[in-house]
């Protein structure tokens, strides 16, 4: 057998055969071979089309088997040639490092597995130069700028990404143990400040995104494991640093994945200490930072020694790539449960959800305290990396012990869609961690959910203008209902109008905070409105008939003051949750939203609690047995049908804008259909209760059309004025002739009809018609035995 060609009964590892050795009619030559990343071998197909990977079917017309490889291709810069299926190419490792890279090519799909090849036996002999330097006695300080050097110029292997970290773990051990060899204290200074500065560079290079294959060939035990020690590392020689100043000082370090500061302050400084500072993000890698720590001054004075308090501040970038969540797991009284989250201790619960880091990892240290319980909790403000499809978040610490995190004495203070504030009460390295919401495959094309809800705006839209067109133009008497119907359809117009043009405006974060702070105060101000509808009939209901006051302003100031004081509030608060960045509305993950829904809510509730007390107090009345009067009558009648109509308004409105809010933020074709369908309902109903269904504009209508000369005489009559209204029976059985302008025939030794003096005529169960009221005389000519009025019919004087 050729040296290099791996045999299928062989387990030993082969490198990859010569292609020139094999027939040329099988496979393809050299100059008819398509480029590598152009050529994929076929599969062996058994008869039906089937593809097989078994080495033993026979696919030549002559019974031979035909053998499958992988194509060549170029990968950890190492080119990988022909081999056979089922083997594993072998070969030296790149840039003279030792070991071998490995790569097996599939039987199945007759590709290579995994993605990349394997370099984990890869290793740099200059780490290994490093290290024999080092435990030479070599100086400390040129083997970490070395170091430092050869980490930004060089590609690693994750062997090396492991032996550098032990390389500066047991540099910072020999320089703890040579302290006392050091001239004076500014020497030290100086030792530990090139130290700091070279260790940091070593870390940041460990970090560039050209390692990232060393760091993905760890497992991810090897890789929380190799970042605990560079942060712990890290940390120990900036407080090294710290230790060796003997008065106030600052000294910054900057590089591209680390941003540091060591300051030394006064245990008498009255403020709290805020990083990162003016001048420390004034670097381009750094410029754009909006994470923030702030330390309470008590901190520094509890933790000083010699007057003096040593704070430490460290900010990392792609650490949180390597250190990703294991399945949450909730302490019991015994203990933690196992990976596969059975447990045999009852009060454990397993809790597999999906969570990420979703926020650079930030520490702060005062000295050497970092299990110290804090007299006031660190404030930690953390930048959300990821602000789509996450939620719930937590703010946790790096435990070094169980290289791990935990939310032990740590809480979420305050958070939004793009920033989440930690408080704790320990110092430590703060993160903020939380659950990937899955991505939502819509069954129904967007640009179909958006033509479904602008038709049902569209619709409302036009028959709330025509409701404000004819509220506007007749000119009938004016009162407090007509214009809480007028604002009423003014707002739900803006509202419709503002939800079609603004709600996608996403691609302009100014423009889309602004609609939906335009939103959110409309349909306030329009359940405002709503509510002062159901109040209104409450007032009529309970107002004496002839004493009615006008509240048109108190109206007003209520219905558009009070949605101005809750959007500034929610404003003031939190601005960023005013548009998202899928929608411009309110921001709903983190709540912000019932700014919204709790006003309606309570809204809606106070105007069925006013509907029902004049509903109570309608039974109660029409219970009763005291003979009402026609004009208390009608209005009973009256305000029995505005309640009805109150009723379905509340109702229709609530579902209209409550399926609304479900479309924006579920954003599926159920939801769309609804707001469509109510919100059409919504438009029409207003128009129907507003106008169709009120009197004055019926009369006012009548009117108008009575006046029209070229409409026909059917429609310019008024039904108010027909020639010939049917007869009303008294309560004494007399049939009477009644209309407006008419008196009824009355008894001529009963009453007689004085001039200018007009009667009232109370009918108990009849419809009031004004008549000229009858003046009433009891004369002395009439004797006692004269017939007197019938007890259903009396008179009134004026």
């Amino acid at each position: 057998m050729r040296p290099g060609v791996g045999g299928e009964d062989d387990d030993d590892l082969r490198a990859v055969p010569d292609m020139r050795d094999f027939n040329r009619n099988r496979y393809p030559t050299p100059d008819s071979r398509p480029p590598w990343h152009e050529f994929t071998p076929f599969a062996t197909r058994q008869p039906g089309g089937a593809v097989t990977d078994d080495p033993s079917f026979d696919a030549t017309p002559g019974g031979g088997g035909a053998e499958e490889y992988c194509a060549p291709t170029t990968s950890r810069e190492l080119s990988w040639n022909w081999t056979r299926a089922g083997n594993t190419a072998v070969q030296k490792c790149p840039g003279g490092a030792t070991g071998v890279a490995k790569w097996k090519c599939s039987r199945v799909g007759l590709r290579w597995v995994p993605d990349k090849p394997d370099l984990r036996l890869c290793r740099s002999l200059w780490v290994e130069n490093l290290r024999e330097r080092l435990e030479s006695g070599e100086s400390i300080i040129s083997v970490a700028i070395d170091l430092s050097l050869m980490t930004q110029t060089k590609w690693l292997f994750s062997q090396d990404v492991k032996h550098i970290a032990a390389i500066v773990q047991q540099m910072l051990s020999k320089a703890v143990s040579s302290m006392e060899t050091f001239l004076d204290a500014w020497h030290r200074e100086q030792v530990f400040k090139e130290l700091l500065d070279a260790i940091s560079e070593t870390a940041s290079n460990l970090l560039e995104l050209k390692q990232r294959p060393a760091w993905q060939d760890l497992s991810s035990a090897d890789q929380k494991q190799v970042l605990t020690m560079l942060m712990a590392a890290l940390e120990e020689s900036a407080l090294l640093l710290a230790e060796s100043f003997s008065s106030e000082s600052f000294f910054p370090v900057v590089k591209s994945n680390i941003l540091l500061s060591v300051k030394v302050i006064d245990s008498r400084w009255t403020m709290n200490i805020q990083f990162p500072s003016v001048s420390e993000t004034q670097s381009l890698q750094w410029s754009g930072m909006q994470d923030s720590v702030l330390l309470p001054v008590e901190s520094i004075a509890q933790f000083s020694k010699h007057g003096l308090g040593k704070v430490v501040f460290i900010a990392y970038n792609g650490v949180e790539d390597f250190l990703r969540p294991e399945p949450m797991v909730r302490q019991g009284v015994d203990g933690y449960i196992s990976d596969d989250g059975y447990s045999e201790q009852p009060n454990v619960v397993f809790n597999p959800g999906t969570h990420v880091v979703n926020s650079r990892v930030v520490a702060a240290s005062v000295g050497r305290h970092h299990n110290s319980h804090l007299p006031q909790p660190i404030t930690v403000t953390l930048k959300h990396l990821q602000e789509t499809n996450v939620s719930n978040p937590q703010c946790v610490f790096w435990n070094y012990d169980m290289q791990t995190w935990s939310t032990e004495g740590c809480w979420v203070h305050f958070y939004n869609s793009t920033h989440t504030t930690c408080a704790c009460d320990h110092l430590t390295n703060f993160a903020v961690l939380m659950e990937v919401q899955p991505v939502q495959a819509y069954s129904t094309n967007p640009r179909t959910l958006k033509v479904i809800t602008t038709v049902g705006c569209v619709l409302a839209s036009l028959f709330l203008l025509v409701t404000i067109i004819l509220l506007h133009i007749l000119s009938f008497k004016k009162n407090d209902r007509l214009w809480i119907h007028r604002n009423l359809t003014l707002c739900l117009l803006i509202s419709e109008f503002v939800f079609i043009g603004g709600i996608s405006q996403t691609h302009l974060p100014v423009l889309c905070g602004v609609v939906a702070g335009l939103l959110h105060y409309f349909l306030l101000v329009a359940f405002a409105w709503m509510f002062l509808e159901g109040f209104q009939i409450y007032t009529v209901l309970m107002e004496p008939m002839d004493c009615h006051r006008s509240r048109l302003w108190w109206f007003c100031s209520l219905a558009y003051i009070a949605p101005a004081v809750i959007v500034s509030i929610a404003a003031i608060i939190d601005p960023y949750s005013f548009g998202t960045s899928s929608y411009c509305w309110l921001e709903s993950q983190n709540y912000f939203i019932f700014s919204f829904v709790g006003p309606c809510v309570g809204v809606v509730f106070g105007c069925v609690i006013f509907l029902c007390i004049s509903a109570c107090v309608l039974c109660h009345q029409g219970s009763t047995t005291t003979a009402v009067k026609c004009k208390e009558e009608a209005k009973l009648r009256r305000v029995r049908s505005d309640i009805w109509w109150a009723v379905f308004l509340v109702t229709i409105m609530s579902l209209a804008w409550g399926s609304g809010i479900l479309y924006v933020v579920k954003y599926t074709a159920m939801f769309a259909y609804l707001f469509c369908i109510f919100n059409s309902l919504q438009g029409a109903y207003v128009l129907f209760f507003c106008c169709w269904k009120n009197e004055v504009v019926q009369e006012e209508v009548q009117r108008v059309l009575k006046n029209v000369p070229w409409l026909p005489e059917c429609l310019r009559r008024s039904s108010g004025n027909d020639d010939n209204p049917p007869p009303h029976v008294l309560s004494n059985g007399t049939a009477a002739q009644l209309s407006v302008g008419t008196p009824p025939i009355l008894p001529p030794s009963v009453s007689s009809i004085a001039p200018g003096c007009p009667a009232v005529l109370e009918l108990t169960g009849q419809k009031f018609y004004s008549y000229p009221k009858v003046h009433h005389t009891r004369s002395p000519i009439y004797g006692q035995s004269q017939q007197q009025p019938q007890s259903g019919t009396r008179f009134s004087r004026c």
